[in-house]
């Protein structure tokens, strides 16, 4: 009822106050016509009253959201009205919350263009991070064109996009936005749609997006002192003394160096919905994971997930099921999330519960599964507080202190494991970092007394919220000096989450995000407090963001999954061979982490095992 009429009150109040000639659409009209297209046609109307009558909320989980009007007319836009669309709960599909419209029977047929101009504001920002918006346009079910804008900005932007007909004949076609990404509120306003008989898409205007950032050169300054900070943080001194039975030293004898494992995490999810299945698909899963990361997040120890009421791949039994494979193969885990205060993934009803009855929910299920028998002491580390800005409806109702005590039961139960509070929209341009809520949310806990070894920083990046590598190191900064203040902490930080959105058929896109892969793990890496880089993700064909991962849907190699390899396996990795000394001995410089070492002489080859730590290692081979 309330979208309906606001909806009508829309249509009734521009009908009511708009002139005969919009001069919003007339200014399109002109913008069109100075490019010498001056046959064209406005699909939906040339007025807002227009527009409005003919877009109107729908969608299988529309129920899940609110559509309300908005005067804009004061916010420097030359349109005057909006519609705010809210979703306000998680789950479904991203078209199941629509603003869409018939196209009154304008016929298309091939080689017409249609241009379509919308505009977009951000009012808060998603779970899933930027809100987002995908634009389509459809012949019956089928699609001939999306658009998917990520929103950073909680400005205006205009978007224009060009859209070709390739297969549409007739007027069996609509054009539809999508909104259910994730809890989120976007403003849309500005809809105008023309039809250009005949143009070519690259004679239409069309927004660019700036997917440059400061710092992005190869010489520039910042690369320097990293690649300082990164020899003397990530490297140590490596001696390898050969003897012979007798205990003699054995000079000359050939040293092969060859790492086998960093020690610093470079991980990623382990998705269970196909790494706990023996089918081929599981099996190249596991086999590219282990050939890539030595750290693992299992994304399925939310509520609803463990309890299996999301999907039995992602119930406890398959999610022990990974836990088992990754201790077989020596990944280390890091647990995702116990702790999540929103209803749906705490499963809690607010409306029928009383405090009381919250509390004890959960830290009853923090509990449950920290004294399980098969995950008890096996997790290295846990998001033990998961978006406690984005997500603050339980931890209202229930009391702020409810998360120290969950805090502190976690450290009573995992007295090993590292304890992290986890948010998002901190390292993306425009965030706010350790001087916002997020800092203040981590003083509040240490001001308290909360075990906490960590920050984790959801990293969900797109075309337009690169971060400067300077900036990023300025926040990383911020947050590691707030431990400074309170006695007993240090802080450590982490990568939780970290991808890239682009458009992949934009070449200065694609660019664009295999440079910042490089310049994010080399800033991130150089840093003293850093523990690990997580990756969200890494096979197209399996992932909530495919655009996003290293590998394609046939395994094949993007462009950043090849910057990752470069940096991880080859500018930072360690195979050298060496000759020892008169001594005996051979020294090189390495970085951290596991070795095999092999010395050969005169026919004889021995090799030994070893790790390589940050005050240098010792590694002594007996050649028969």
């Amino acid at each position: 009822m309330t979208r309906c009429f606001s909806v009508l009150c829309l249509a009734l109040t521009l009908a009511c106050g708009l002139a005969a000639a919009d001069p919003y659409y007339q200014s399109l009209r002109d913008e069109l016509g100075a490019l010498g297209l001056n046959e064209i046609q406005f699909v939906y109307g040339d007025s807002e009253a227009d527009v409005a009558g003919s877009f109107r909320p729908y969608g299988g989980k529309i129920g899940a959201a609110s559509v309300e009007t908005l005067d804009v007319s004061a916010d420097g836009v030359p349109f005057s009205h909006a519609r705010r669309v809210a979703v306000t709960q998680p789950g479904g599909k991203y078209w199941e919350v629509i603003i869409g419209g018939d196209n009154h029977g304008v016929s298309a047929r091939k080689g017409d263009a249609l241009w379509c101009v919308f505009w977009l504001r951000a009012v808060n920002r998603s779970d899933a991070g930027d809100p987002r918006v995908l634009l389509t346009v459809k012949n019956k079910d089928k699609g001939i064109h999306t658009h998917n804008g990520q929103i950073p900005s909680y400005e205006w932007r205009r978007f224009a996009v060009p859209v070709g007909f390739k297969s549409v004949s007739g007027s069996e076609w609509k054009t539809e936005f999508y909104f259910n990404y994730g809890i989120q509120t976007v403003d849309i306003g500005g809809l105008a749609f023309v039809k250009v008989p005949g143009a070519k898409l690259g004679d239409l205007p069309k927004t660019v997006i700036d997917v440059d950032y400061a710092g992005r050169a190869l010489d520039a300054p910042w690369r320097a002192a990293a690649a300082e900070r990164i020899d003397e943080l990530r490297k140590g001194d490596l001696t390898v003394e050969v003897v012979d039975a007798a205990g003699k030293p054995v000079p000359d004898a050939e040293v092969a160096v060859r790492m086998q494992r960093h020690a610093f995490r470079f991980g990623n999810i382990s998705n269970t919905s196909v790494t706990s299945k023996d089918d081929a698909v599981g099996r190249k899963n596991r086999e590219v994971f282990l050939e890539n990361f030595n750290h693992a997040t299992i994304g399925t120890f939310k509520h609803p997930a463990w309890a299996g009421k999301w999907k039995p791949e992602h119930a406890k039994d398959a999610t022990i099921k990974v836990i088992d494979w990754l201790e077989s193969e020596n990944i280390s885990m890091h647990g995702h999330t116990l702790c999540w205060h929103d209803r749906h993934h705490a499963q809690v009803d607010l409306n029928e519960m009383s405090v009381a009855q919250v509390r004890e929910h959960m830290l009853k299920y923090v509990r449950d599964v920290l004294t399980d028998p098969k995950v008890a002491g096996r997790v290295e580390s846990w998001d033990a507080i998961n978006h406690p800005l984005g997500f603050t409806e339980v931890w209202e109702y229930a009391g702020k202190d409810i998360m120290l005590e969950e805090l502190k039961l976690h450290r009573e139960l995992a007295p090993e494991a590292l304890l992290f509070v986890n948010e998002g929209q901190q390292m993306p341009r425009g965030g706010e970092g350790a001087t916002g809520p997020f800092g203040q949310m981590i003083r509040y806990y240490m001001e308290n007394g909360a075990p906490i070894d960590g920050v984790g920083f959801m990293c969900h990046f797109n075309a337009q919220t690169l971060t400067a590598p300077e900036e990023l190191l300025a926040k990383l900064d911020g947050f590691a000096a707030l431990a400074e203040d309170y006695d007993g902490y240090d802080l450590q930080l982490k990568i939780t989450e970290f991808d890239i959105s682009v458009n992949d058929k934009d070449p200065a896109q694609v660019s664009a995000r295999a440079d910042y892969v490089r310049d994010f793990l080399t800033m991130c890496f150089s840093h003293p407090k850093m523990q690990g880089i997580t990756a969200w993700g890494f096979w197209a064909g399996r992932a909530w963001k495919p655009e996003a991962m290293y590998f394609n849907k046939d395994w094949s190699l993007r462009e950043h999954g090849e910057q990752f390899r470069k940096l991880v396996f080859g500018d930072w990795w360690t195979e050298e061979g060496l000759t020892t000394n008169a001594k005996g001995q051979a020294q090189l410089r390495g970085f951290l982490g596991d070795y095999t070492v092999t010395a050969r002489k005169q026919g004889q080859e021995v090799s030994v095992t070893g790790a390589l730590s940050k005050d240098g290692s010792t590694l002594r081979i007996t050649l028969p």
